[in-house]
């Protein structure tokens, strides 16, 4: 039960993944099509938030930790923080100039098109294998499953033409610990508030930054720049953390 339990909300995943990619492929990439993912990604994690529950009763451990709309603003502020300093901090290192008014262009589009993956991926890691983890065995491997399988799960994209590289995915699983230590201090709602502002800036900074459209996500993400802000702000979570409220 344990195994099933653990290895499940990676398969969802993964269905899921394939689901969305062939569905923009079909549609294309436009507001109806964020739309309908939006409504489809809140739909699945949370009719899968009630198995992973069923499960948390049948093994007799705790629920999948929801956490609440405080949680869900200081989710969206590290989300936030990490873009930012992120950015300013790959300018400064690369030498690239920021063009700001690129924030601005499609936003909206983005903003709506990148709630289907926060909230499907972090119901399956977050309120899945880091909570589950975490309940079977201890808060030390829950955020370890949390962080490198998250990462590792992305060469998955190569399969789309996504080119993921080993630095790309490292700096996702820093970002993954990150991820798992807001779950585990403040729930569910703060690990999908800082995923979902996260995305929706990182494809902002591609452009400002003027990076290849093509990996040009991977490179931001995989940037040494970007992995020691990101496991800077995970350390200050660490060093702060205390159980979450449900």
């Amino acid at each position: 039960m344990k195994f099933l339990v653990l290895v499940s909300p990676v398969i969802f995943l993964l269905v899921c993944t394939v689901f969305s990619e062939l569905l923009v492929k079909r549609l294309g990439r436009n507001v109806g099509t964020a739309l309908i993912l939006a409504c489809l990604g809140l739909l699945l994690s949370s009719s899968f938030l009630r198995v992973l529950q069923r499960f948390a009763e049948r093994t007799s451990t705790p629920r999948p930790r929801l956490g609440t709309f405080r949680g869900l603003g200081i989710g969206l502020t590290f989300g936030l923080l990490a873009s930012l300093l992120s950015g300013l901090a790959f300018s400064w290192a690369s030498g690239h100039h920021v063009d700001y008014s690129q924030f601005s262009d499609n936003f909206g589009l983005k903003a709506l098109g990148n709630i289907f993956p926060a909230a499907v991926e972090e119901a399956a890691f977050r309120a899945g294998v880091v909570h589950f983890a975490s309940a079977f065995y201890s808060p030390s491997l829950g955020l370890a499953a949390g962080s490198v399988p998250f990462g590792v799960i992305h060469f998955f994209g190569i399969l789309f033409g996504n080119p993921v590289t080993i630095q790309h995915a490292l700096g996702v699983s820093v970002a993954g610990l990150l991820l798992s230590l807001l779950y585990l201090r403040f729930g569910l709602t703060a690990a999908v508030g800082c995923h979902w502002l996260w995305n929706t800036f990182c494809g902002s900074w591609v452009k400002a930054l003027q990076l290849p459209k093509s990996g040009g996500v991977q490179t931001f993400e995989g940037a040494w720049t970007t992995i020691i802000v990101l496991s800077a702000l995970s350390f200050v979570l660490w060093k702060t953390s205390r159980p979450a409220s449900r």
